[in-house]
């Protein structure tokens, strides 16, 4: 052998390492779109300029 790879196996090496970085792109894509959901939930909570949530805790005239 020459070290020549057939055409079918040369476009499965090639395809393989393209279908991996798009998966990991798309894992990284999702992964920090989901740190910036919880991280502006958290701001819009703490300095929200809406009204705030009423307490848990029932509250008995006496």
């Amino acid at each position: 052998m020459s070290g020549i790879m057939p055409p079918a196996n040369r476009a499965q090496a090639r395809r393989t390492p393209d279908k991996r970085a798009r998966s990991t792109l798309v894992t990284t894509v999702v992964l920090i779109l989901l740190a910036v959901m919880i991280v502006r939930d958290i701001l819009v909570r703490r300095w929200g300029l809406g009204p705030q949530p009423p307490s848990d805790v029932t509250q008995r005239s006496l």
